[in-house]
């Protein structure tokens, strides 16, 4: 790889939120589990980067992190949307070996999509996959339980819930 070939890390931020807001502008829609708390973009980035509740959830497109947080971030992050019923998955990586912000960077990025419903399919067994709508369903309201009790802890710590923020709709029956 020439140095040509080569990005700064914040050329590369900057390219890849591109990237983002042109898939959002596109129709899709930002995508957060069922069961998670429906914080804030920028929330969601500085739980990330300290490693604290809900580290693991995939990050949102509305808030573009700083350089320094974009370099704070993690290994394996990853952007989940949906439209039409139809799920992507961006995961983004990067050469942990080339990290100094002053210096090139190397990221990987793949791209998932498939239909929303083998993902919410995921984690079930392939006898509950027969009658996966109705197992789904179920595990829907005992998330939703857990997104509202995980919501009041939020709201009552004093941390934005994005009420505006909706979960995609069910797939219909073919």
């Amino acid at each position: 790889m020439s140095v040509e070939d080569e990005e700064m890390h914040d050329q590369a931020r900057q390219a890849f939120f591109k990237l983002l807001d042109d898939i959002v502008k596109a129709g899709w829609k930002p995508y957060l589990s069922e069961a998670y708390p429906r914080l804030t973009a920028k929330e969601i980035v500085r739980r990330v980067i300290a490693k604290e509740s809900y580290a693991d959830m995939n990050l949102r497109p509305e808030y573009t992190p700083t350089l320094e947080e974009w370099m704070q971030l993690g290994d394996g992050l990853y952007w989940n949307f949906h439209a039409n019923h139809v799920e992507m998955q961006i995961r983004l990586s990067r050469d942990i070996t080339r990290l100094d912000p002053h210096k090139p960077g190397a990221y990987f990025m793949s791209i998932t999509i498939r239909p929303m419903t083998h993902a919410m399919q995921d984690g079930m067994t392939p006898g509950e996959r027969l009658n996966w709508r109705a197992v789904w369903l179920k595990s829907l309201a005992e998330d939703q339980a857990t997104r509202a009790t995980a919501e009041a802890k939020e709201k009552a710590a004093g941390h934005q819930i994005d009420t505006d923020y909706q979960d995609p709709p069910m797939p219909p029956e073919h």
